[in-house]
């Protein structure tokens, strides 16, 4: 069966390929491509969206997920960890970075020298907005991002979210991951 027939099962829920489960669409100016390669990097947001998000993008997208938990921007650029995925990425690839930021970590110069570093190898940067922020986090990480259609606004979907209120559920990560790919292509 190809895969663009293939239901993915995902902890007990099917998913069709390109599509997610969230109540409401987010909007940004990203220009729709063929994604032929993408990564997901940052803390444990980034490894919860690996196993949806692989399942989504299928066969003919490469796929690659990089989370380090408890994790910032500035810890990706003061241990080498960025360094070291820009060294992993050979092709131009998407990357998509996930971090669950408070008002102190959105450090917008460890987030522009992210995008240089990575941008020197033709990849594409594009930050997700947490699910579950204040407005003041959403506007610091906005502020940090300087061209549009670099930003995706997760707050502004209702996902499934844990107990604690900050990370989706396994329902959560999969309509998230949906969402995504859905914004992305």
């Amino acid at each position: 069966m190809d895969d663009a027939r293939r239901a993915w099962i995902y902890s007990g829920l099917a998913l069709a390929e390109d599509v997610g489960l969230v109540a409401q669409s987010t909007e940004g100016a990203r220009k729709k491509t063929l994604v032929r390669e993408l990564a997901v990097f940052g803390d444990e947001l980034a490894r919860g969206l690996g196993v949806p998000l692989r399942q989504l993008v299928g066969r003919r997208t490469e796929f690659g997920c990089y989370g380090r938990p408890d994790s910032c921007p500035r810890d990706w650029m003061e241990k080498g960890w960025a360094a070291d995925l820009a060294r992993l990425i050979k092709q131009p690839t998407l990357m998509l970075g996930a971090f669950q930021w408070d008002n102190s970590s959105v450090d917008v110069l460890a987030m522009s020298s992210i995008e240089a570093l990575l941008g020197s190898n033709n990849n594409e940067v594009v930050w997700l907005v947490p699910p579950a922020v204040s407005l003041n986090v959403v506007a610091a990480v906005a502020g940090a991002v300087a061209e549009p259609g670099r930003l995706f606004r997760s707050d502004e979907l209702d996902l499934s979210l844990g107990p604690d209120g900050r990370y989706p559920t396994t329902v959560g990560y999969a309509g998230w991951a949906g969402a995504i790919w859905a914004w992305l292509t």
